[in-house]
C-alpha cells in the first residue's frame, strides 16, 4: 500500500469517527464541516445527452472532491492556516485522483501570505467571478495564461483597506511548464527559475467589484506540437484582464475581458520530414488573443438559474463562443440538482456538439 493512499485512509478514518460539526458554506460554494477547519467532500454525478462535452461515458463524475482544512492560533495575533484537497473518481475500482489544492500559510494584520497549490489570486477576483455553470464554465479562459490554479506558488494577499485589496503570485515550477533547460531541437536555452508572476487587484463598494490582474511568464517556449521543429524562441509572454460584478441578495451578473499579448512573438517552424530546399522554413506570427465572458444568476427559492456567454479570438484568429444555460434545486444546504444545456459554435473545432448533462451534487 502506497503511503499516498495510507495517508488518505487515515483522514477519512479520522472523519468516521470525529463528532459532527455544524455545516458552513465557503467562499467558493462549498459546504464544510466548520467554517475554519475540519474534512469535507462533495459527491458529482453527472449524466451526458452524449459524447458532445468531450467524453465518450453518458455518466461520469463531476469533480467531486475531498479535503480538510485548519488553523492554529499563535501568538501575536498570528493565525497560521492549511488546506488539503484531492479530486475524487466515483467510478468503481478508480483510485484516489490528483491533488487539488495543497498549502500552509500565516495570516495577521499584514494579511495572508501561503506556499502551495491554490486558486490563484487572478482567478478568485477576476475571471472566476464567471465560473458558475455546473459544467461548462471557462471553456476558453483556464488555461496557462488565465490558470485557476497555482501550483508550487508563493502567494500574498493584503488587508482590506476600505474595500480594495491587492494580491501577488509567483509560480516557480522549475522548469516543469514552460521553461526548460533545452528546446525541442534540444539546444540549450536560458532558464528562468521563476515560470510566471502576477498581481491582482480589487476594489468593493455598494454592491459593486472592480477589479484586473496581470501576468507574466519570462523565457516562455513557444513549442510546435505537430511532429516539426522550431528554432530557439525564447520570449516573455504576458496577459491581462479585467472585470466587474454587480450583485444584490438572490441576483449577480458579472463579466470581464482578457488579452493574451502573444503578436510579439512567432516561431521558425520546419515541417517533420520536409525537403528544405523545397519547403523552406516559414516564420509564423500569431495575433493577441482575447476572450470575453458574461455570466449572472438569479435565486428563487430554492431553485436557480444561471446562464455564461463566453467567446474567444484565438491565436490563428479563429473565433469561438459557448453559451451555458442551467437550472437547479437545492433540496437543502447540502444536496442539490441540476439541469445545464451547452451550445457552442467553434471554427477551432467545427464538429463541437451541442449537451445536455443532468447532475446530483451531495457535500459532506
Amino acid at each position: 500500500m502506497s503511503i499516498r493512499t495510507k495517508i488518505i485512509g487515515a483522514i477519512v478514518a479520522t472523519a468516521l469517527v470525529a463528532p459532527p460539526a455544524f455545516a458552513v458554506e465557503g467562499s467558493d460554494g462549498m459546504h464544510y464541516t466548520s467554517a475554519s477547519e475540519g474534512f469535507y467532500a462533495s459527491i458529482r454525478v453527472r449524466f451526458n445527452s452524449g459524447p458532445g462535452d468531450g467524453d465518450s461515458a453518458q455518466i461520469q463524475n463531476s469533480s467531486s472532491r475531498l479535503g480538510v482544512q485548519g488553523t492554529s492560533e499563535m501568538s501575536h495575533g498570528l493565525e497560521g492556516f492549511y488546506r488539503y484537497e484531492t479530486s475524487l473518481s466515483t467510478e468503481n475500482g478508480s483510485a484516489i485522483g490528483s491533488t487539488r489544492l495543497a498549502y500552509v500559510g500565516l495570516r495577521g494584520g499584514f494579511g495572508s501570505f501561503h506556499l502551495g497549490s491554490d486558486w490563484t489570486n487572478e482567478y478568485n477576483w477576476v475571471y472566476g467571478a464567471t465560473d458558475i455553470a455546473n459544467v461548462n464554465s471557462g471553456n476558453f479562459a483556464y488555461n496557462a495564461d488565465y490558470p485557476g490554479r497555482g501550483s508550487r506558488s508563493v502567494y500574498y494577499k493584503s488587508p482590506d483597506f476600505n474595500g480594495l485589496q491587492v494580491g501577488f503570485r509567483a509560480e516557480m515550477d522549475g522548469g516543469n511548464d514552460n521553461t526548460h533547460d533545452t528546446d525541442p531541437n534540444g539546444n540549450e536555452i536560458a532558464d528562468s527559475e521563476l515560470d510566471s508572476w502576477a498581481l491582482s487587484g480589487k476594489y468593493s463598494f455598494s454592491g459593486f467589484t472592480l477589479a484586473g490582474m496581470y501576468l507574466a511568464r519570462p523565457d516562455f517556449i513557444n513549442v510546435v506540437a505537430d511532429g516539426g521543429t522550431v528554432t530557439d524562441q525564447v520570449e516573455d509572454k504576458t496577459a491581462w484582464a479585467i472585470g466587474g460584478t454587480y450583485g444584490q441578495d438572490n441576483w449577480n451578473v458579472a463579466a470581464w475581458y482578457g488579452q493574451n499579448n502573444a503578436s510579439d512573438y512567432g516561431y521558425h517552424y520546419e515541417a517533420a520530414g520536409a525537403d528544405p530546399v523545397a519547403n523552406p522554413a516559414v516564420n509564423i506570427k500569431k495575433s493577441d488573443e482575447t476572450v470575453f465572458s458574461i455570466a449572472g444568476n438569479v435565486a428563487i427559492g430554492k431553485s436557480g438559474v444561471y446562464v455564461v456567454h463566453e467567446t474567444k479570438e484565438n491565436l490563428l484568429s479563429q473565433d469561438d463562443s459557448a453559451t451555458a444555460f442551467g437550472v437547479e434545486y437545492n433540496f437543502n444546504s447540502k444536496s442539490k440538482s441540476w439541469i445545464e444545456y451547452a451550445g457552442r459554435d467553434y471554427d477551432s473545432n467545427p464538429g463541437a456538439e451541442d449537451y445536455v448533462t443532468i447532475g446530483f451534487r451531495h457535500d459532506f
